[in-house]
C-alpha cells in the first residue's frame, strides 16, 4: 500500500502518428518503482513528457528510461530556479529552452507530428485568472 497518496495515480501512454506521450500524473517513487518493475524501457520510451507532480517530486530513473525529446512540466517556469537543482538536473537542465515547456505562465501549446517528427504547432496566451470560487 502506498504511503504517498500521489503513488495512486493514473499514468497515461499515448500514441498518436507514432510518436509516445508519456502523462505521469502525480507519482512518486513507488510509482516510478512499478512502472520500471512492471513494463520495459522499450515500453517506457517517449518522444514527449508531462513531468510528475508538478516536477516536484525526486524521481531519478523514470526520465533517463522514458528519455523524451520534449517535456512538459505542469507548474511555473520560477520552480526551475525556486526547487532543488536536483529534481531539474536530470530533466530539464539537459535540454534547450526550446525542448521543456512550462505550463500557467505560458498558455497551452500544442503539438502535432509533421514530416515524422514531433513539433510544437500551437500556443496560446493564460487567459483567464485564478479561479476565485464563483459559479461564472
Amino acid at each position: 500500500m502506498p504511503e504517498d497518496f500521489n503513488d495512486t495515480s493514473t499514468v497515461l501512454k499515448i500514441t498518436f502518428d507514432s510518436k509516445v506521450f508519456l502523462m505521469l500524473g502525480d507519482i512518486n517513487k513507488i510509482g516510478e518503482a512499478q512502472l520500471l518493475k512492471h513494463y520495459s524501457e522499450d515500453t517506457l520510451k517517449s518522444d514527449l513528457v508531462q513531468a510528475a507532480h508538478h516536477l516536484f517530486n525526486t524521481l531519478y530513473y523514470i526520465y533517463d528510461v522514458a528519455d523524451p525529446e520534449y517535456i512538459v512540466v505542469p507548474t511555473r517556469v520560477e520552480s526551475k530556479t525556486n526547487h532543488d537543482k536536483m529534481k531539474y538536473a536530470r530533466l530539464v537542465l539537459t535540454r534547450s529552452d526550446d525542448q521543456v515547456f512550462f505550463a500557467s505562465d505560458y498558455g497551452t501549446h500544442g503539438f502535432a507530428v509533421r514530416d515524422g517528427k514531433l513539433t510544437r504547432i500551437y500556443h496560446d496566451i493564460l487567459r483567464g485568472g485564478e479561479y476565485d470560487g464563483s459559479d461564472s
